[in-house]
């Protein structure tokens, strides 16, 4: 194997990682949502800023799309085939969470309107643990 190949390689199992760490964290943000839980969705949000910096600073990844990266003329088969396979996982992913996220925008849009209408008010909940917001209203 050549240094161009071996480089060629490194840099596609490196793309391919990053791309298979997006997926799983966009799937972390997606269960933390689901859960209810701020702090793991805030975690995750933090987590997929991170990897969209490398993602970006990682040009061969980045200008790829779902089509194989340029170096990758030389790059086994299979190699080839899960950097597409990962492309396209990260692009169904990607189109879930954002629809996730655009219809919990407007639940909480709904919530809140509806409360403002009742006069609702936040309420703090001091307890053993930690001190708890919650938003309440009475109809």
């Amino acid at each position: 194997m050549t240094d161009a190949e071996e480089t060629g390689n490194k840099r596609a199992e490196e793309c391919l990682r990053l791309l298979e760490s997006m997926a799983a964290e966009l799937g972390r943000g997606m269960q933390a949502i689901a859960r209810n839980e701020l702090a793991g969705f805030e975690e995750s949000v933090s987590t997929q800023a991170e990897l969209a910096a490398r993602l970006s600073e990682s040009a061969s990844c980045v200008s790829a799309g779902p089509q194989v990266p340029s170096f990758a003329s030389e790059l086994d088969p299979n190699l080839r085939a899960q950097i597409r396979d990962a492309y396209l996982r990260l692009q169904q992913l990607n189109r879930t969470y954002a629809a996730l996220i655009n219809e919990s925008t407007r639940s909480v849009q709904r919530m809140i309107s509806l409360c403002h209408s009742f006069g609702g008010q936040m309420r703090e909940d001091f307890g053993r643990s930690s001190k708890q917001q919650t938003w309440s209203c009475r109809m």
